[in-house]
């Protein structure tokens, strides 16, 4: 019976290797830091990267810089 369910994966493994899969769109979603009702997160899409800063509240706010906009923002911070 073994020997049965090893050969259908087999049949399964060899079919499945000849087709080809593509990503269309992708959303990576890195959440840095959560605290109290605020995050901050580095977002990669398939068209930019970019660094959220989001509040939730009794609103939901959200700030989004590239990453130039956010290195900027660091060396200013940073003197």
């Amino acid at each position: 019976m073994r020997n049965v369910y090893l050969l259908i994966l087999v049949i399964f493994s060899f079919q499945s290797m000849s087709n080809e899969y593509y990503i269309d769109k992708y959303e990576f979603k890195w959440v840095i830091t959560e605290k109290s009702n605020a995050s901050l997160a580095v977002i990669k899409t398939d068209e930019a990267t970019y660094l959220r800063l989001t509040t939730k509240g009794t609103t939901y706010n959200q700030i989004r810089l590239t990453e130039h906009e956010a290195k900027e923002i660091s060396t200013v911070l940073k003197n």
